[in-house]
């Protein structure tokens, strides 16, 4: 979908990417996001991006593997998007019974995160209302966002929504200005080396 005349007018853009999402979306395929060519995809030579974000959640430092770390820090320093967290959970057996003969504590069973969306959305509603952007870009096919859209657009902001087809809340696609389907501009977005295919 090409951009509307509204949307290719001067404006002040933002742009908040919903990480999880996003990675789990590319998971599957051999290809990596050029999170650069992503941020520039959605500018015109007039248009002035006030900020980019990045959301996820985030385990302790001391957890954080190298190429999760390096991966942040390209984000922050060479795409210059701000990196917005939310604490990686832990979460334990409830069944296991203490015994000093055994483990002292629970064990961890997994991970978990909890609230990024609500701090996306936040960020989002906050940046509309102290009127710092004209454009809010959402990367995102979570129908959730719908009720943080429609304030945007009730304080007259116009708001895109980026998705893949399949991960797209349908809701979200109606509520939307306007909406980029990345499976159509994967080729604008992507680094030119492919991944190595796993065997």
């Amino acid at each position: 979908m090409q951009p509307s005349a509204e949307s290719k007018r001067r404006m002040f853009k933002a742009l908040f990417v919903d990480g999880s999402f996003l990675f789990h979306c590319i998971k599957g395929l051999a290809v990596r996001i050029d999170y650069k060519k992503l941020k520039d995809l959605f500018l015109t030579p007039d248009d002035n991006l006030i900020s980019a974000s990045y959301y996820t959640a985030l385990p302790n430092e001391y957890d954080l593997e190298d190429k999760h770390k390096s991966f942040l820090r390209i984000l922050k320093k060479e795409v210059r998007i701000k990196i917005r967290s939310v604490p990686l959970l832990k979460s334990y057996d409830n069944n296991h019974q203490q015994s000093p003969l055994v483990h002292a504590f629970p064990q961890v069973t997994g991970r978990y995160s909890k609230g990024e969306d609500i701090l996306l959305a936040c960020d989002m509603v906050r940046g509309a209302a102290l009127n710092y952007f004209d454009c809010a870009i959402l990367i995102s096919g979570d129908g959730d966002f719908v009720p943080a859209v429609n304030m945007l657009q009730e304080l007259g902001k116009y708001v895109i929504v980026a998705s893949f087809r399949s991960a797209l809340s349908h809701a979200l696609e109606l509520e939307a200005n306007e909406v980029v389907y990345l499976d159509d501009v994967m080729d604008r977005i992507k680094f030119d080396d492919p991944l190595p295919m796993k065997d």
